[in-house]
């Protein structure tokens, strides 16, 4: 074998000490390159905080609640950080932030607990997700709430799946742009096992995709 490719869930720290001193040919999807691994991302950070400002600047949205991936995904924790950088910058703090493991039923369970707590008068008024999943699964309990997408609440999510855009309202996101990724992790691969490499860290650049649930 003269190389991998791994994608879709963190490299644990064993196995990363393990390349690193067997200078194993490898290149992490979605891995934050402060790991000392090659990586392949994309710009996560920055599509999560041009999201929130626009719903702030443009939807007039100030009571947010932030639904994360838990605390080992660096992609999820990018998401959020941009998330909290652009509410920060508008002097906002979010109302919520709830960790729902990029569960569909973990984030319709959370909101059907807030809806039972708090009844149809929710305390926010937009819904920032980690990934179109959870995203999901919040507008699942709005839906069996009555509450109304986007007029009384905007979603948003992650990862640009491809079946959410059949959804009514459909669902604003942005790309994961897995077949780049794979793209140019191969790519970045084979430099890599050539000694051809000039960097070791790529970053591609997705957009947002505005749709109806803002």
């Amino acid at each position: 074998m003269d190389g991998f490719i791994l994608s879709g869930f963190p490299v644990p720290s064993l196995w990363r000490k393990t390349f690193l001193n067997e200078k194993t040919p490898i290149v992490a999807i979605g891995e934050d390159p402060a790991c000392g691994l090659p990586t392949v991302n994309i710009n996560n950070g920055d599509l999560s905080g041009e999201l929130t400002a626009y719903l702030i600047e443009k939807v007039g949205r100030r009571r947010f609640v932030f639904l994360s991936g838990g605390p080992r995904s660096y992609v999820g924790n990018e998401r959020k950080k941009g998330f909290l950088k652009a509410l920060a910058s508008h002097r906002l703090t979010p109302v919520y932030s709830s960790d729902c493991d990029f569960s569909e039923d973990k984030a319709f369970e959370w909101m059907e607990i807030e809806r039972a707590r708090k009844g149809k008068e929710m305390p926010f008024d937009a819904v920032v997700c980690a990934n179109d999943s959870m995203a999901i699964g919040a507008m699942r309990s709005f839906l069996l709430s009555g509450i109304t997408i986007p007029r009384d609440v905007s979603v948003a999510g992650a990862d640009g799946l491809r079946e959410f855009r059949y959804f009514n309202p459909s669902l604003t996101t942005y790309s994961l742009m897995p077949h780049e990724q794979g793209t140019e992790s191969f790519h970045l691969l084979r430099q890599i096992v050539e000694g051809k490499a000039r960097s070791k860290h790529i970053l591609i650049r997705s957009k947002i995709e505005m749709k109806g649930s803002t």
